[in-house]
């Protein structure tokens, strides 16, 4: 099952920085992810994102 959270908005202009990788956290509550916010950025920032304890069952309702 895939669950569509949030949007990355990155812009992948040939560097390896530029995908939209992300990661969780040992606990499942976290998902941590860098983007350059569609090219608007000359860098890359960081984000998380913090989902509830009973995300899971909120979006099986």
């Amino acid at each position: 099952m895939i669950w569509r959270l949030g949007h990355s908005y990155t812009k992948f202009d040939g560097d390896y920085r530029d995908e939209a990788a992300a990661t969780v956290n040992l606990s499942g509550n976290r998902i941590y992810w860098t983007s350059n916010w569609g090219g608007n950025l000359d860098h890359r920032e960081a984000f998380i994102m913090e989902l509830p304890d009973d995300c899971d069952n909120k979006v099986l309702e």
